[in-house]
């Protein structure tokens, strides 16, 4: 098996989605993520058959989560709910209660969907015989301030005087303006 990291090319492009259940009703909770990655198993060294607008949980494959990031909303839909429950998750959500205090309250997680809302990207992480794919020079390349992917300085596109990151779309940091706990990748 080969293993493979998939991450979104845009960034707020990762739609998390979970449905908890109580009596009859369902409500759904929507996180939007800036970035993520993922892991997954391909049974040979071509990558995933993942598109944009895939359910990364179930698309054919088995997919893990290594990280999700900087949660950009998150919105309830209660559509699914009588009057009443809708009008006790208002009051519940306006006191400032997280979704995740719903359990202590008789709610229970049903089903979970992470939609990349992009074209993903793939990196060959281990190939089918075990090995590492063999890594191209970076050269005179440097890490995003934003993404952290290696980016070359003909890479870098410029708009209105402002050099931007090819991968994330963000402004591009040069090195000498950043803090110094973000140092060259070498």
């Amino acid at each position: 098996m080969a293993r493979w990291k998939i991450e979104p090319t845009w960034k707020k492009s990762l739609i998390e989605r979970m449905y908890l259940k109580k009596d009859g009703n369902t409500v759904m909770i929507e996180t939007g993520w800036r970035w993520g990655s993922f892991e997954c198993e391909t049974e040979d060294d071509n990558p995933p058959n993942i598109e944009a607008g895939d359910d990364l949980w179930n698309c054919g494959y088995d997919v893990e989560m290594i990280e999700t990031f900087d949660g950009c909303w998150e919105e309830h839909d209660m559509d699914d709910c009588d009057e009443e429950t809708q009008e006790w998750l208002e009051n519940f959500f306006d006191e400032g209660n997280s979704w995740l205090d719903l359990e202590e309250h008789g709610w229970i997680q049903d089903e979970a969907e992470m939609i990349i809302d992009c074209d993903p990207e793939f990196e060959l992480l281990e190939k089918t015989d075990g090995t590492k794919p063999i890594e191209e020079e970076s050269g005179d390349s440097i890490a995003c301030f934003s993404c952290d992917k290696l980016v070359s300085a003909n890479e870098l596109i410029e708009m209105s005087g402002q050099l931007i990151c090819p991968h994330c779309n963000e402004g591009w940091v040069e090195p000498e303006n950043r803090p110094e706990d973000k140092k060259w990748p070498f």
